[in-house]
């Protein structure tokens, strides 16, 4: 016993945890992807535009797809799409488990 303390009297907890999550890959938006798809969603969520509105819209303002083709119903759609599924699978909570312990 050193100072009140006995080495044999620690006691400890060995534990695996277990993490998954999908918000770790953020993938490659450009900061063009990004506005657009800002504005996308202001126009379909805040004044309830079709999609086709939203591109005439867009389209009258200087936007063209990513991939600078002219911007479409159907591009609209899948930009507002595919930006809402990865903004929930950014914001997804993770998952813990308790995989294995020693006790």
């Amino acid at each position: 016993m050193i100072g009140g303390n006995s080495f044999d009297e620690c006691k400890y907890v060995c534990f695996t945890l277990q993490t998954r999550t999908k918000s770790l890959s953020l993938g490659p938006y450009t900061p063009y992807q990004n506005e657009l798809f800002e504005r996308i969603c202001n126009l379909r969520d805040v004044r309830a535009l079709t999609y086709a509105a939203i591109s005439i819209e867009l389209t009258a303002l200087g936007y063209a797809s990513p991939r600078a083709c002219p911007l479409q119903a159907e591009h609209v759609f899948s930009i507002y799409r595919k930006g809402k599924q990865r903004k929930q699978r950014l914001n997804a909570e993770a998952r813990f488990s308790l995989v294995d312990s020693d006790q």
